[in-house]
C-alpha cells in the first residue's frame, strides 16, 4: 500500500477526448468503403449517416460505405459524440464522386 503523504493531495481527471483518423474519406464513384479510425477516452455514439452513405461501427472504429453513384457528387458529415461529456465530439467528411 502507497500512501500519499502531500497534505493537499491533487486528483486529475483523465481528458475526455475523440479524434478520428483520417479526418474526410472519398469513395469512388462505383461504390465502395472506407474504414476510419476512431480514438476516444471512452464509449462514443456514432450520428445518422449522411444520405446516402452507410456506416457501421468495428472494433478499430467505423466503416463508411456507399453503393454506386449514378448521379452529382454526394458530400455529407459524420459526427461521433463522446458519451462522457457530449460536448467532445469528431467530425468525418465523407464525399463520393460523380459518375464519369
Amino acid at each position: 500500500m502507497v500512501l500519499d503523504k502531500r497534505s493537499n493531495p491533487v486528483f486529475k481527471a483523465s481528458e475526455k477526448k475523440i479524434s478520428v483518423d483520417p479526418a474526410s474519406v472519398t469513395l469512388e464513384a462505383t461504390g465502395g468503403s472506407e474504414e476510419v479510425t476512431v480514438t476516444a477516452s471512452g464509449e462514443y455514439e456514432i450520428g445518422s449517416a449522411p444520405a446516402g452513405f452507410k456506416v457501421e461501427a468495428t472494433d478499430k472504429g467505423v466503416k463508411i460505405s456507399a453503393g454506386a453513384n449514378s448521379g452529382s457528387q454526394k458530400t455529407g458529415t459524420l459526427t461521433l459524440t463522446l458519451n462522457a461529456d457530449r460536448s467532445k465530439t469528431a467530425k468525418i467528411t465523407i464525399t463520393q464522386n460523380q459518375k464519369g
